[in-house]
């Protein structure tokens, strides 16, 4: 009798390990199931950062080359204006030497004419 309570004692207790055996089992899994879900959370958010970063890195090469762009036209523009007030300011000159050169004729011919006109009158006299 005394080793059939010691085997229904043994055979309990090795029934309670393996209950205790079973449920370690289950919370390790649990746990490990919550640490795999944070980690794959973790990684969503690791992504989701890279990606909002590359965005940003797009709008900022974007926004680069925008502002690039506008340099280079204005460039171009203050160029081009500094290349037509060049050529108005030739022009200018030119056209400046010629009414110079035109009144310059002009006072010749005046002065020519006068001469003429008081050789005239001094050989009327």
């Amino acid at each position: 009798l005394r080793q059939t309570l010691i085997r229904e004692d043994k055979a309990a207790e090795a029934e309670r390990a393996a209950e205790v055996t079973r449920e370690a089992r289950i919370l390790a899994r649990e746990a490990q199931a919550r640490r795999f879900e944070a980690f794959r959370g973790t990684i969503a958010q690791h992504k989701e950062v890279l990606a909002e970063n590359a965005r940003q890195s797009k709008v900022a090469k974007r926004a680069v080359v925008a502002q690039n762009h506008r340099r280079l036209e204005f460039e171009r523009l203050m160029t081009e204006d500094a290349l037509e007030a060049k050529v108005c300011a030739a022009e200018l000159l030119h056209k400046s030497r010629v009414e110079v050169t035109l009144e310059a004729k002009a006072a010749r011919t005046r002065m020519a004419v006068d001469r003429h006109d008081r050789l005239a009158a001094g050989a009327a006299k």
